[in-house]
């Protein structure tokens, strides 16, 4: 639960600054792609989280399996949004790559923090 929270207030933050920095630079299309990027990035995410909550119910090597699984998943249906949803031409610029990017790299940066500090082991072989 820890990664949840660190992740979703730190794409809060980095949303709201952002969607301000874009919106000073390029109006509506720079906010809204910044917006855009970081929410695409935060589905993605939140989709990883419940994945290993109900995956780790059975076992943690479930969980790594179900995550597996749900990257696959994640890639196809992603690629499909991307290419059919009806995003307005105007986000689909600079600022929409910038914030996923950013935000990706944030993730797992977020990510390996909170599992470094941990005490119990993140995936355990011996289940």
């Amino acid at each position: 639960w820890r990664i949840l929270c660190y992740v979703t207030l730190s794409f809060v933050i980095l949303a709201i600054i952002g969607t301000i920095i874009g919106a000073i630079i390029e109006d509506v299309d720079g906010a809204g792609g910044f917006l855009t990027g970081i929410g695409i990035v935060y589905l993605s995410f939140l989709i990883s989280i419940v994945t290993v909550i109900v995956g780790e119910r059975w076992s943690m090597t479930s969980a790594a399996r179900s995550l597996v699984i749900a990257y696959v998943v994640k890639v196809v249906i992603f690629t499909l949004l991307l290419i059919l949803a009806p995003v307005p031409d105007g986000f689909r610029n600079g600022w929409m790559m910038v914030a996923a990017l950013i935000a990706i790299l944030l993730q797992l940066g977020l990510e390996a923090y909170v599992i470094t500090k941990q005490r119990l082991l993140y995936f355990d072989a011996t289940d």
